[in-house]
Formats: structure tokens, C-alpha cells, sequence
């Protein structure tokens, strides 16, 4: 038989009403003492109690689900990033919920009727290829439902946004590569449905390039056909540009699926990476630590990202106050592996 306040409230001493204050972290005018409070606690973890979240959502009017509209679900970032979030969403008692937009704007807005119609107390759009209709959104979950943004910036349409900084990140990458006196650099661009990322990625590299004198000649630069979890549009890329460019020594991916489609061709056409090939990536998967050779490439702080961003959400579902909606930046770390030439970094 499960145990109740009332079995809690009656071993404290206590009234129930006293109980579920304690637990569920009620509010109320009337103060109760730390003696009171540690009685409780004690009463309840004797009995094993255990609150009924539903019981509780009824009363707040919550469902205790916090709905995710990723971009790609199948995609190793979106992957990770979803996983953090579900992570510290159950720590708060909150169940993840995932739509998949596969990079459509209209399944995206499908998904955000669909939580809302089921009533999820907030949402988090992983909006790194999907635009948003703010209109459509504010006739599904109305002006003041609590969402979050992360990968693109609707800070404007009044929705909170988290992003890396995609333009230093790109320009840290080839500063590398210049630094380890590569200068015939090529690079491998996003496609357009990753707009703004790889519009500033590119802007971030071809200024480091400039800066440097170098330059970037329309043969060292080929922009992916093909998009989302896809090391073959890296390895067709990668083959373009080793036919068009001459001398070619190194080359920033767009990120790191991208990368290791390019240290294929690049091995495919004899040639050897980083020896004759330094290549860098974008991201930090888990798996670019362990690829042949190591890559090296830009860390996004997913940790921190998803920490902020869970933390905003649920501040906001508990009836914190709104503030006006901004975009926050986080900054990327340059994590150098055997893949330009250098030593793993620890």
C-alpha cells in the first residue's frame, strides 16, 4: 500500500496540510521551524514516501513534461544536447518529451501544436536549420507559455535564445592552422539551412584569413550540397576541393561529421592527414577524440548551454518573471588533437 501525508502527517504529529507544505514546497503565511520541517523529513523517509507527481500537477495545473523540437534527431549534437536536457529536466521532477523538425519548418510547427494541444508546461526549440513562425507559436501555447531557443536567435520574436559563438569559434580554427604555418587553407562550408551558423562560421574563418594575408581563393572554398548528420556531403566536398585547389595543406570543416567525411577522400586520394592535410572540425563529439587521427576541433560548452537553458525553463514554468528575452552567447574553446599536427591536449 503506497504511503500518504496523512500515514506522514501522522507519525510527525503534524497536520497533512503541514506535510505537503514541507515536501512539495508549498508556499504559505504560515512559517514553519526547522525542527518542524526535519520531522517531516524524517517521518517521510522512515515511511518511504514518495510524492505523487501527478496528484501534484493536478493541483498546479502542470504536467510536469517539458516538450524538445529538434532540428535532427538524429544528429550527434542535437543528440547530446537532448540528452543534457533530459538529464537536468528529470532532476527537477520534469519528463522530456522530443518532436523531430528534420530540418522542415512545417513539422516543426506540427510539433508545437502537438505539445501545446497536450499541454507540456514548457518547450525547447533546438532551432539550429528551422525558421519559426511567431504567430503560429503564439496561437499554440498563447503570450506568456515559457520557451527557450537554442542554436538560433528569436530573442526578437520574444523567445529566449542560447547559441555558441559560431563567428570567433571558426575564426579560433584557422588562427590554429595559420599558427602551425598552414597557408594554402581550404574550407568547407555549411549548407544554407544551417543559416546563420554557417554564414558565420564562414565570415569568422575568411577573416582570420585576411587578417593573416592569405586570403581565400574560390577554389579553396566548396559549400556543402547536402546538410544535417552527413559525413558524405564532407567527403564529396573534400574531393571537390582537393580537384580545385592547388597545394592545398589544410582545411576547416564545417563541423565534425563534415571533417571525417574529409579525412577520408583526403586518405583515399593518398594523401595523409595531417602530414600533407591538417584538418579541423567544429563541435568536440564524443567520437572526434577517438577518430584516426584525433581531431582536433572547436568545443562547443553544450554543458553550459543546456544548464542555462534548463535553468531559465523551469524558472520560468515555477512563475518566475519574465524578463525581456535575449540572445546568450557562450565562447567556444579550441581543443587541439593530433589532426593538425600538434600533441593531444588533455
Amino acid at each position: 500500500m503506497a504511503i500518504t501525508l496523512k500515514d506522514v502527517a501522522q507519525k510527525a504529529g503534524v497536520a497533512p496540510s503541514t506535510v505537503s507544505l514541507v515536501l512539495n514546497a508549498g508556499k504559505s503565511n504560515v512559517p514553519i521551524s526547522e525542527k518542524t520541517r526535519a520531522r517531516v523529513s524524517q517521518a517521510a523517509k522512515e515511511l518511504g514516501y514518495r510524492p505523487n507527481p501527478a496528484a501534484r500537477g493536478l493541483r498546479l495545473n502542470r504536467t510536469h513534461t517539458v516538450g524538445v523540437v529538434s532540428y535532427d534527431i538524429n544528429d550527434p549534437m542535437a543528440i547530446v544536447i537532448t540528452w543534457k536536457l533530459d538529464l537536468l529536466f528529470a532532476d527537477s521532477g520534469y519528463r522530456t518529451v522530443v518532436g523531430d523538425a528534420m530540418h522542415n519548418d512545417k513539422r516543426a510547427g506540427r510539433h508545437i501544436k502537438e505539445f501545446a494541444a497536450t499541454k507540456v508546461d514548457g518547450m525547447v526549440l533546438l532551432s539550429s536549420s528551422w525558421a519559426i513562425d511567431k504567430k503560429a507559436l503564439t496561437e499554440a501555447v498563447g503570450t506568456n507559455f515559457p520557451v527557450v531557443s537554442i542554436g538560433k536567435d528569436f530573442s526578437d520574436k520574444g523567445i529566449q535564445s542560447f547559441r555558441v559563438d559560431n563567428w570567433l569559434g571558426a575564426r579560433m580554427a584557422v588562427e590554429h592552422l595559420l599558427s602551425l604555418g598552414r597557408e594554402s587553407i581550404g574550407i568547407i562550408a555549411g549548407t544554407e539551412m544551417y543559416a546563420p551558423d554557417s554564414e558565420l562560421r564562414l565570415a569568422g574563418a575568411k577573416e582570420a584569413l585576411e587578417q593573416a594575408g592569405v586570403g581565400l581563393p574560390s577554389g579553396r572554398f566548396v559549400r556543402e550540397v547536402e546538410g544535417g548528420w552527413n559525413p558524405n556531403a564532407g567527403y564529396r566536398s573534400m574531393k571537390r576541393l582537393m580537384d580545385s585547389a592547388d597545394k592545398l595543406d589544410a582545411v576547416f570543416a564545417f563541423d565534425d561529421c563534415t571533417a571525417f567525411g574529409a579525412i577520408r577522400a583526403i586518405y583515399e586520394a593518398g594523401r595523409s592527414v595531417p602530414d600533407d592535410i591538417a584538418v579541423i572540425g567544429f563541435d568536440d563529439l564524443m567520437v572526434s577524440e577517438f577518430y584516426n587521427p584525433p581531431l582536433t576541433t572547436i568545443r562547443q560548452p553544450v554543458t553550459e548551454m543546456t544548464q542555462k537553458t534548463a535553468e531559465y525553463l523551469l524558472s520560468r514554468i515555477e512563475g518566475g518573471s519574465k524578463d525581456n528575452p535575449q540572445l546568450e552567447v557562450f565562447v567556444p574553446e579550441l581543443v587541439v588533437r593530433s589532426s593538425c599536427g600538434a600533441s593531444i591536449s588533455s
